[in-house]
């Protein structure tokens, strides 16, 4: 569960429906208005940070947009963003799962897809492999990992054989619960 939005009153979530999952079995099949639900959390460290840095890479798979989201989204980071080069890459498995655009025009969005339609015409593919054939000014980039640990370990170690500095590398892996 991924929590989109930030300083307000409110909680916004992206769930993802796992066949079988105990939670979004219930919150897909059960759930009813006014049940109510103890929550605890964000108890994460995961947030844009200060940086002169000139660009801004948000490197997403699945949910993994939803603090993403919110980074763009959320007045707080207004001031950190302004005057950077702003590139989301999501990936996701198909057309479909593509389920949020985003509204400014000055940054660039693409969405990769691991498994398309036949009328896809976009990146196709892994978001490390769509990384490996952009331009990428590495030493004056800060990237955002957020999503699968496997794409975040093996980006990581992409981004570090390019001499990416570990302190310009922010991650959030998702790991299972239990």
């Amino acid at each position: 569960y991924s929590i989109v939005n930030s300083a307000n009153n409110s909680i916004e979530l992206i769930i993802k429906n796992y066949p079988g999952g105990e939670m979004s079995s219930y919150l897909f099949n059960s759930a009813k208005q006014n049940d109510m639900l103890r929550v605890k959390g964000p108890l994460g460290t995961f947030h844009l940070k200060e940086s002169s840095n000139d660009n801004i890479y948000l490197i997403a798979t699945g949910t993994g947009i939803a603090p993403f989201i919110s980074f763009i989204e959320s007045e707080i980071n207004k001031n950190i963003i302004t005057n950077k080069k702003i590139t989301i890459v999501w990936g996701v498995r198909n057309e479909e799962d593509l389920y949020w655009k985003p509204y400014l025009n000055d940054l660039q969005f693409i969405p990769t897809l691991s498994k398309p339609n036949n009328n896809w015409k976009g990146h196709i593919g892994y978001v490390q492999e769509t990384l490996s054939e952009l331009n990428i000014d590495f030493e004056n980039t800060d990237f955002y990992l957020c999503g699968s640990l496997n794409m975040i370990k093996e980006l990581s170690n992409k981004l570090i054989e390019n001499n990416v500095s570990e302190t310009n590398i922010h991650t959030d892996a998702f790991v299972k619960s239990n």
